[in-house]
């Protein structure tokens, strides 16, 4: 019997974990801003997937190199307010978050209550229920890292290959979604920009009563501006 309930709450979690993929994915093609990705996913990694506490912070290039939180849900309770997180190499640093930023890849702290990686937050980390932990870097691309995402879970060892395989494709499909967001808003304001600048032009061509001619001279199509056409009647 005990086999079976083991069974069944191993099936259980697997379940609840693909479903919290899922959603997730659904929630990246559905964003139309970074803040409401983030949010919406790490909601989503606590509700669905059964987890204590999710965030993602960003890869901040300032003097101690601030992973800033940007986005979290949770079982949080002021932990990273005061956690002050670095991907710089220095004890700070060399947490999961700071290293798989630095690194480029998946950390993960089995233990939180012996691991050593987590000696500068351990007490603040077990207060909240948090008994293991992994970080996964966000990557658009090969040259950039844009910060990380946090999971933690209430049970020791709660992550197994499977679920840090599909954790891992879950990140770059966030790192993705954010490029995408943010290639979208260049867009938006390059195309603000050019007619901000035509508009502009176009005022001050008026206020000058200068003409414009343009003359294809393949097709002998030409192109004028109203100054101009009222210049010649």
């Amino acid at each position: 019997m005990s086999r079976q309930y083991q069974e069944l709450a191993r099936f259980g979690k697997r379940f609840r974990f693909l479903r919290s993929l899922s959603e997730c994915n659904q929630a990246i093609v559905r964003a139309s801003s970074e803040d409401q990705l983030l949010r919406d996913v790490c909601g989503l990694i606590v509700e669905f997937g059964g987890y204590r506490m999710a965030w993602v912070g960003f890869a901040e290039d300032d003097a101690a190199r601030t992973v800033r939180p940007v986005a979290r849900a949770g079982v949080e309770e002021g932990y990273l307010e005061s956690a002050a997180i670095s991907w710089a190499d220095t004890e700070r640093g060399r947490g999961p978050a700071g290293t798989a930023i630095r690194e480029r890849r998946p950390v993960l702290a089995r233990h939180i209550q012996t691991d050593d990686c987590y000696a500068a937050w351990r007490e603040a980390a077990l207060q909240r229920g948090y008994a293991s932990a992994i970080a996964l870097p966000l990557l658009p691309d090969e040259a950039r890292c844009l910060g990380a995402l946090n999971i933690y879970a209430a049970e020791p060892d709660a992550f197994d290959v499977d679920e840090v395989k599909l954790l891992v494709e879950l990140a770059n499909d966030i790192a993705y979604g954010l490029r995408a967001l943010r290639d979208r808003a260049a867009r938006d304001e390059s195309e603000k920009l050019l007619e901000g600048t035509a508009e502009r032009l176009s005022l001050a061509l008026r206020a000058s009563n200068l003409g414009l001619f343009d003359l294809n001279v393949q097709t002998g199509e030409a192109v004028v501006n109203a100054e101009y056409a009222t210049m010649l009647g």
